[in-house]
Order: C-alpha cells, then sequence, then structure tokens
C-alpha cells in the first residue's frame, strides 16, 4: 500500500460535504462465508477463543453472543442485558450511567423508533449485541455515552430446528411463552423463522408520599397514596429471513413483525395525613387498549468486485404504530370510588406512528493485506405523527372540557462517510473516520407555528490500537471523536401534558420546547487490555466527554400550574473508568472446580457548569455499579449459574435558581436508592436434543426508594411553598421453568 494511495482516498472524503457508514455490513456479515464488512476485523474473529476475540477488534468493540443473552432464561432482551459490564438498567439502557438518549439503541443499524420498548424483543430474536464505547463512522454518532447495537438473528445452523416452551411465575400470576427456531436451505437459497409468542403479567405496588412545604421547610401537608398496578402484555414475534448467495454476491430480505397487546390499570387510594386532599383522593387508571405493531423489512444486497473490493447496499422499510384508549377516573371519595360515581371523566385516546425509510450502502476497497478504505452514504427519510383526543366529564356526565391535538414530524437526512482501517506495522493498528450528519426536521400541527430545524454535524473519530512490544496478549486502546444528541421531535412540539392528579413542583405537567439545539460532545477513551491462558481477560479503562448545550429539564408556573420544560443550558463534563475480568477457576488454580468466573465495576462522575454542586451531575447519572458471574459446569449434564448486578442511589440536581427568565428559582432534585439484582439458573441436559433450563430473577425483592423534591429560593415572594413526592416500589422475585427441544 502506498502512501500516495492513502493521501488521496482521504482527500476525497475531506471534499465531500457528507460522510456516512455502511450499515449494510452487519445486514449482511452472516449470509457470505467470510462476509467481509466495512469492519474487516469480523472476519478475523470468526475462529477465535473467547479470551483473543475482543483484542482482534480494531474498533473498541464488545460482542455479547446470543448464548449469553439466552443463559439465564431471560424473556426480555432488556433483563439479558444487565448482566453485560457497563450496562445499567434502570426504565432505560444506560452506557456510562447515562440515560436520557445520550445512550444510542440501534437495531440492525438503524436508530430504534421514539417509543419502541426493547422489552418487546425477545432474546431469541437476538443474533448478538455490541457494545461500542467509543464510536465508528459505520453508524450514527448519536451515543455521546456509547451505543448498544442490537443485531436481529441471522446465523442458523443448516440442521438446526428448535422448540422452546416456558413458563414464569411472578407475584402470584403464571405467564407461558413459546419460541421456535426453522431453517431450510436449497442449493443457493436459504430461508429461515424465527418466532416467539409470549405472556406477561407484571404487577406492581407502591407507595407515594406527597408533602408540602412552607418557605422555612416546615411540613404543613402529608397524603400517602396506595398504588397497585397490573398489566396483562401478549407479544409476538417474527423474523423471517430468505437470502440467496453465490461466488459473487449475496442478497437477502430480513424483516421484524411484531405485535404488542399490553392493556394495563392502576388504582389509587389517598389517605390525607396532614393539609388538604388532593383533587381526587380515589382514582382509577385505566390503559384499555394500548396495541404496538412493528413492521421492518430490510433488502441488502452485497456484490463482490475482483478480488480487494466490494459493494454494499440496504434498502429498508420501517412502520411503528401504537394505539392507546386512556382513561381517568377521579373520585372525590372512597366511597364514591366503591359506587362508581367520578368526579372526573377523563377519557383519551392516542396514536403515534413512525415511519421510517432508509438507503445506504458502502464501497469498500483493500489496499494491501494491511488496509482497508470504505465510503459510503446513510439516507433516511423519517415521519412521526401523534394524535391525541381528549374529553373530560364531570359527576353529571357533562363535557367540560374537550382538547384535539395532532402534528406531524418529518425528518430528511443524509450522511457520508469514510474510514480507514490500517495495520501500520505488526502490533500497531490505526482507525480513522470522517462522518457528516445532515438533519432538517419540519414539525406542524394544529395547535401551534410550524417549527423547522436544519442541523450539520461533521463528525470525524480516530482509534488506536499498539500491542506492547515482546508482550502480544497486552496492548493500549485510545479513541478520539466527536458525537451529538439530536432533540427528538416530540420535545419541539410546544404543548403540553397535564398530570392527571395532584400538579406540583414535584408533579409537574410537561411541555415542548420548538428552540431546543442538539447537544455536541468530544470524547476521549482509553483502555488497557490483557489475556492470559486460554480464557482469561481483564481491562482497566477510561473516558471523558465535553459536552455542550447541554439539554436540562427546567420548572416554571404559569397561572397556578407547575410546568416543566426542557432547555440548552450550557456545558457538561463527563468521566469515568471501568474495570473488568473474566476467567476459569481452574487457570488460577488447576485443582479447582469448572467454574467460570466474572466481575465487572464501573464508576462515572460528571459535571454539569450551570448547576450548583454537590450533585450537579448530567442526566441523573448514575455513579457505581457492579456485576459478578459465575457458571459452574458440574458434570456433563448439569451446569449452574448466578448473577449479581448492584449500582449505586443517585442524586441530581435538576434546577436551580434564577435559571433563565420565567424560570423559578430554587432548588429541583431528585434522588433515589441503590439497588441489586441477584439472579441464577440451573440447565439439565436430559438428551442430546432435550435440556431443561430452570431460572430465577430478582431474588433479593428489593424495595426501590425516589424522591422528588421543590424547595423555593430564598428570596422567594411570601407564601412561595416548596413540596416533595417519595416513590417506594416493592420488589417482586421470578422463577422460570423451560424446556429446549431440538426437532
Amino acid at each position: 500500500m502506498k502512501l500516495s494511495t492513502t493521501a488521496a482516498a482521504w482527500a476525497l472524503a475531506a471534499a465531500t460535504p457528507l460522510a456516512a457508514p455502511s450499515l449494510a455490513a452487519d445486514g449482511q456479515a452472516s449470509d457470505a462465508a467470510p462476509a467481509p464488512s466495512t469492519s474487516a476485523q469480523r472476519v478475523e474473529i470468526q475462529g477465535a477463543a473467547p479470551a483473543d476475540a475482543r483484542q482482534l477488534e480494531l474498533t473498541s468493540r464488545i460482542v455479547v453472543p446470543r448464548e449469553a443473552l439466552l443463559k439465564f432464561g431471560d424473556r426480555s432482551l432488556r433483563d439479558a442485558l444487565r448482566r453485560v459490564p457497563g450496562v445499567t438498567v434502570d426504565g432505560e439502557l444506560r452506557l456510562r450511567g447515562l440515560g436520557q438518549g445520550y445512550t444510542q439503541i440501534l437495531i440492525d443499524g438503524d436508530p430504534a423508533p421514539a417509543g419502541f420498548s426493547i422489552d418487546s424483543l425477545d432474546p431469541e430474536m437476538i443474533e448478538r449485541v455490541e457494545i461500542l464505547r467509543a464510536p465508528s463512522a459505520e453508524y450514527a454518532m448519536r451515543g455521546i455515552a456509547g451505543t448498544i447495537h442490537i443485531v436481529l438473528r441471522k446465523r442458523v445452523s443448516v440442521t438446526q430446528r428448535s422448540l422452546k416452551l416456558g413458563l414464569e411465575q411472578a407475584s402470584g400470576r403464571a405467564s407461558p411463552s413459546a419460541s421456535l427456531q426453522w431453517q431450510q436451505q436449497a442449493g443457493a437459497l436459504q430461508a429461515q423463522l424465527s418466532a416467539s409468542a409470549s405472556l406477561a403479567q407484571p404487577v406492581e405496588t407502591a407507595t407515594i408520599t406527597d408533602l408540602t412545604l412552607d418557605p422555612a421547610q416546615q411540613v404543613t401537608g402529608m397524603r400517602r397514596t396506595a398504588m397497585h398496578y397490573r398489566q396483562r402484555n401478549t407479544t409476538l414475534n417474527l423474523t423471517p429471513r430468505l437470502s440467496w448467495k453465490d461466488e459473487r454476491q449475496t442478497l437477502s430480505l430480513q424483516a421484524l413483525l411484531q405485535h404488542q397487546d399490553a392493556p394495563a390499570h392502576w388504582t389509587m387510594r389517598e389517605d390525607t395525613l396532614q393539609g388538604a386532599p388532593s383533587d381526587y383522593p380515589a382514582s382509577d387508571w385505566r390503559n384499555r387498549r394500548y396495541v404496538a405493531r412493528t413492521l421492518r423489512a430490510d433488502l441488502a444486497w452485497t456484490r463482490q468486485l475482483g478480488e480487494a473490493a466490494q459493494l454494499d447496499a440496504k434498502l429498508g422499510l420501517h412502520h411503528n404504530r401504537r394505539d392507546t384508549d386512556f382513561d381517568f377516573q377521579g373520585f372525590a371519595t372512597r366511597a364514591d370510588a366503591d359506587a362508581g360515581h367520578p368526579a372526573l371523566d377523563r377519557a383519551v385516546h392516542s396514536n403515534a406512528v413512525d415511519d421510517a425509510a432508509p438507503f445506504k450502502g458502502s464501497f469498500s476497497l483493500d489496499l494491501g493485506d494491511t488496509h482497508r478504505l470504505a465510503l459510503g452514504w446513510d439516507g433516511a427519510l423519517l415521519r412521526r405523527s401523534e394524535q391525541r383526543q381528549q374529553r373530560d366529564r364531570d359527576a353529571a356526565d357533562a363535557l367540560v372540557y374537550s382538547l384535539d391535538q395532532a402534528y406531524t414530524a418529518t425528518v430528511r437526512q443524509l450522511a457520508l462517510f469514510a474510514q480507514d482501517e490500517w495495520r501500520l506495522r505488526p502490533g500497531l493498528a490505526l482507525y480513522l473516520g470522517l462522518r457528516w450528519e445532515g438533519l432538517d426536521t419540519e414539525v406542524t400541527g394544529l395547535s401551534f407555528s410550524p417549527v423547522r430545524q436544519r442541523s450539520s454535524v461533521p463528525s470525524p473519530v480516530a482509534q488506536l490500537v499498539w500491542k506492547l512490544p515482546d508482550r502480544p496478549k497486552e496492548q493500549l486502546r485510545l479513541a478520539l471523536a466527536r458525537t451529538y444528541k439530536a432533540p427528538a421531535p416530540a420535545s419541539l412540539v410546544p404543548r403540553r401534558y397535564t398530570v392527571n392528579n395532584g400538579n406540583s413542583p414535584s408533579n409537574p405537567d410537561q411541555q415542548g420546547n420548538p428552540a431546543l439545539r442538539p447537544e455536541l460532545a468530544w470524547g476521549l477513551d482509553a483502555a488497557y487490555e490483557a489475556s492470559f491462558g486460554a480464557q482469561g481477560f481483564w481491562s482497566v479503562g477510561a473516558h471523558l466527554r465535553r459536552i455542550d448545550a447541554v439539554v436540562m429539564r427546567q420548572l416554571f408556573q404559569d397561572g397556578a400550574s407547575w410546568v416543566s420544560t426542557l432547555m440548552n443550558s450550557g456545558a457538561a463534563w463527563a468521566w469515568g473508568a471501568e474495570l473488568e475480568w473474566k476467567a476459569p477457576l481452574r487457570q488460577l488454580r488447576p485443582e479447582a472446580p469448572a467454574l467460570n468466573l466474572s466481575a465487572s465495576l464501573a464508576w462515572n462522575a460528571s459535571r454539569v457548569d450551570r448547576l450548583p454542586g454537590p450533585h450537579n451531575v448530567l442526566a441523573a447519572q448514575q455513579p457505581l455499579s457492579a456485576h459478578l458471574g459465575a457458571d459452574w459446569t458440574v458434570n456433563p449434564r448439569w451446569t449452574l449459574g448466578a448473577s449479581l448486578a448492584w449500582r449505586a442511589g443517585t442524586q441530581a440536581t435538576l434546577m436551580a435558581g434564577p435559571g433563565d427568565t420565567g424560570v423559578a428559582g430554587g432548588l429541583w432534585d431528585t434522588r433515589d436508592s441503590a439497588s441489586g439484582t441477584l439472579d441464577a439458573y440451573a440447565l439439565c441436559r436430559i438428551d442430546p436434543r432435550t435440556q431443561l433450563r430452570l431460572g430465577a430473577a430478582n431474588l433479593l425483592r428489593p424495595t426501590r426508594h425516589e424522591r422528588t423534591r421543590y424547595l423555593p429560593a430564598s428570596d422567594a415572594p411570601p407564601g412561595a411553598i416548596g413540596s416533595t413526592r417519595l416513590y417506594d416500589t416493592d420488589g417482586f422475585a421470578r422463577l422460570r421453568l423451560q424446556l429446549e427441544r431440538q426437532l
């Protein structure tokens, strides 16, 4: 490879106004035998031992294989990812302890649509999950904290056909499930199907305590509410795939069809211990109908152009729709609730539709044995529409309030990318990438003026891997990249979502902000990795992020109502470190049992410049998390395993006054308790084609304590009040039994 060739290639990339990745690489990698892609290193790790696989990756990537996701018999992908080093689950998936959109979620290379529930994905549908701590140009650069890439199942053995039947029990309710894997091949044509069906019946109980405070922070009001929640969630998943290949090209059609029906019911019963009750001391909340449907179809084509070049292209059509019929009945007394006489009967019908048509491709060229260059594009047209109709009736069944809201957001995005993977010499490799993304967002609706935003972000990335001299199993990684987070279209809509009962500073209405701008970040990642023995591995890493135009939630009063909205609020820093270790116990003591051990520890911190300390952290960041895991092969028939995941509690200041014009002064913060999760499983191989798996989840059954608090500023006008809401949620253990049979 000549230096002049590289210089010419990079000059071409720099002259191009947009730079975007080929996401087709993962989409087609399993069809072709060696399946080259824009990430050439994926070919190299196919036969690698587990201890060496990550060290062969040129970019910083952790691959969680399908076997690890299925080990504990989890019914939800979210539950399976709790045991992945560096990943924490707190209502959403988080890397570096950061949620609220700082962690990018991709499905087969495309961003998951707004409102898509990861809970609805059965691990049986998944080929692997990739954790990208540092970005690469082949994917959208919207993961400031990192990216979790979910790859749907593609590889199925020619002879593999299996059936799994399961039953889960939690809080006295049984939840059955079933899944089927089927494959058929005829010459160059291969067809396969993964299907699953499940019924989940979760229950949640909580105690909510609302306190009202005077300017001296003395309690003037106290209400305690018992909340009971139950749901009946039926989910169907189908992932059919049809592929054809010859010596030069591969053509595949991959689909995901999903149907979720999840009606739910909440009951709230309030006791007033001091002061006045809320407007509705007793209330019933019902999702009479919640139906979500997803259809994804991706047509991918790979063509070998000679011995050194490859062309990839992918065209997709994605549709996601959610329909909800929600009823709120507020009662003046418990007696009225028992008699079924509501003081307020609120009926809401809403739907949200997300449609996307991505079209992407790449051209890659091997420039010798140690150098690979790729150029590509990534375009998409996205359309999101929401409608909401609300009708409020009083005790006499008279219509007292009517609301019709609708908006449509159209997003046009285009990106081009260039990336160069270059093994400069044995033991030293360099990855250079450049991606430019342009976004054009237009939002129109019934009750507000059209909103239009245009933004473009050039995102360079560089990663270096250096194997230490004379120590081939030890290496250093270094990555520098620019990432960003664009506001979701729904956040730009200046409409208001009102709470049903008990509006207060700690339970405010929500409103969008059309003036939101993207957050921009520079990130630095470093890691030391070492493997030892046949399967041992350990690493220590650190990261640093500088984020500008940070989006924070702000609080203000509109008449008698408290409202929160999002605003760009200066800059923030985020940093942290991670440790990971895994090895068979026999590598440490040859006479020990066949026990595989793993452990990880992550520490995260951040500082938002415009918030006072000591809790001026970003996105209620989780500061500390740890994981311990063990798998014991007792004998060829029995395998046992356990996993303990723990995260520290958080405390975060959300807003401090006086803030911007119109923003309430004072202190607004949130806090939640530490929590630990203990899971276990036992696998019995009954015969070569049949096995039985017993799993137990959340054995510690922790109670979670959350607090949201608002205290007025010291110079607040007379009569200013503060409020605190305490939310204590009970935990439930879950038991699972699963029969697995190869057909």
